[in-house]
């Protein structure tokens, strides 16, 4: 089974690179309010991609961190014709004044909780992909981005209708010496799909 591993990596990474990185965009305007305290965002976008795909920004987020700063949290929502599956994407800065870590390769920290909405379901299917996990550094000024669920992930999360959703995702990051510590971050975000 050893010999198999190479092969499931790069199934893995060609399945992330095609949910996340192969899809055109074909246009939508942009409206965004950034409130006075780096804490809390609101926006209103939503744009068409062309592998039945479309992304939506929170209307408005929520968090508490002393280190790090969130740039975006959207929500891809892939129409498969039978099913349409959300995949939670946030952009963060790090605003502090050490280098902080992301588990790189595999989405990068960020786990969906929870949501209080029947619109949105959570399902285990099993993980259909393996990747090889690696730290990378995110030194201070620094943006990097993280999104949930993949491949890897175990589970799925199913649209089931229209209408505003709040999610709870975690944003998990390493410090210290030898990335011993963990530092988390709550991010609460409402989409209206």
């Amino acid at each position: 089974m050893t010999t198999f591993k190479p092969f499931l990596f790069l199934i893995g990474a060609v399945l992330v690179i095609a949910l996340l990185g192969s899809v055109s965009y074909t246009g939508s305007s942009r409206q965004t309010t950034v409130s006075t305290t780096s804490t809390s965002c609101t926006s209103n976008m939503s744009s068409t991609y062309s592998n039945n795909s479309t992304i939506v920004e929170a209307k408005s987020y929520n968090y508490s961190s002393s280190f790090l700063s969130i740039k975006s949290v959207k929500a891809l929502v892939y129409n498969t014709g039978t099913e349409q599956s959300l995949v939670f994407k946030v952009s963060f800065m790090n605003t502090g004044n050490t280098t902080l870590y992301l588990p790189s390769a595999c989405g990068g920290g960020l786990y969906l909780v929870r949501s209080n909405s029947s619109l949105v379901k959570i399902e285990n299917r099993g993980v259909v992909c393996l990747c090889a996990t690696v730290l990378v550094g995110v030194k201070p000024g620094e943006v990097q981005t993280s999104v949930a669920p993949g491949c890897w992930s175990g589970y799925v999360v199913l649209l089931e209708g229209h209408g505003n959703v709040k999610v709870t995702m975690e944003l998990k990051l390493y410090a210290g010496d030898n990335n011993t510590s963990t530092v988390t971050t709550s991010i609460d975000a409402i989409f209206s799909f």
